[in-house]
């Protein structure tokens, strides 16, 4: 369709021509909307041989088909080298020798000029073909065997893909026995002798340092600490311990007096904890908010 509506396909057939279906086909014309020959000019280069090769190619081709007889053809008046017209002679292959010779005897055609027109070759045009139709072959089969090996390559790296994630998920749960055995053993090994130690009769001052030991022991123990330090990575280690202190129970005078700083701090840190978690201007209790986290 393009070649049509550009003009590409129009040919003007000279009245000598004789398209009998026999040895003796005899075709000549002109193709004045060559793409070929105007490449050429358009780059502003004059050559000294016909370049319309596919055109000469393509309508042999066609007309032998049509005509059921083998054709050739040969451009003998090229525009790209300054002739008026691209004019072509098609003709049996044991024939268009004869009709260029005869043609160029009765135009203005120079006999130098005549002995650079190039006769195709007989079979040339059908090796070409099998040589391309091979080629394409060849290209099918390396297509099929590059979709075939890219197939085994991702199957390799989804069965690696899987096994990683496998490996990764041992690794987890393998850490996650590794720390609850941990926080266990600190618990049964160490917090009944904090309990003891507070039972003993501490003086005030001893008893803050309890309460401090107990806190960091507490954060140490806490999977709410661990949830607040990954999800929530802007809380300070003071609202850290504040956080955990108010999950705990402790009212804001209770936890001014253990962590030894004012109401007015404990005050601030709790409306920041409470600002980072997305809770300003909500009507939910920070303590039994942080209570759902560690149940999470």
């Amino acid at each position: 369709v393009h070649f049509a509506y550009t003009g590409w396909a129009s040919v003007k057939i000279h009245p000598l021509s004789k398209p009998t279906a026999d040895e003796n086909f005899y075709l000549i014309y002109d193709h004045p909307y060559s793409f070929e020959a105007q490449a050429w000019m358009d780059k502003g280069e004059k050559v000294e041989f016909p370049v319309c090769v596919m055109n000469a190619g393509y309508s042999s081709g066609w007309c032998e088909e049509s005509f059921g007889v083998s054709l050739v053809t040969a451009e003998i008046e090229c525009q790209a080298k300054g002739d008026r017209h691209c004019r072509f002679i098609m003709a049996h292959p044991s024939r268009i020798k004869d009709y260029i010779s005869d043609y160029c005897k009765k135009s203005y055609i120079k006999y130098e000029h005549y002995k650079k027109i190039d006769i195709p070759e007989f079979f040339k045009r059908k090796r070409l073909q099998d040589e391309l139709s091979n080629y394409k072959i060849h290209l099918e089969q390396l297509v099929r065997e590059r979709t075939d090996n890219l197939r085994k390559t991702n199957q390799r790296l989804e069965e690696a893909n899987i096994a990683l994630r496998v490996v990764l998920k041992q690794m987890e749960q393998k850490e996650k026995i590794n720390k609850d055995n941990f926080l266990i053993n600190i618990k049964q090994s160490i917090m009944p002798f904090l309990k003891q130690l507070e039972e003993s009769g501490l003086n005030k001052g001893q008893q803050i340092l309890l309460d401090r030991l107990q806190i960091n022991m507490n954060q140490i123990t806490s999977p709410l600490i661990g949830k607040l330090s990954s999800k929530y990575l802007n809380l300070t280690p003071m609202e850290i311990k504040v956080a955990t202190l108010v999950k705990d129970g402790a009212v804001n005078k209770e936890i001014a007096q253990i962590l030894n700083v004012s109401l007015n701090t404990i005050t601030s840190h709790r409306y920041k904890i409470r600002t980072k978690l997305g809770l300003r201007n909500k009507n939910i209790n920070l303590h039994t908010y942080l209570l759902s986290l560690e149940e999470e």
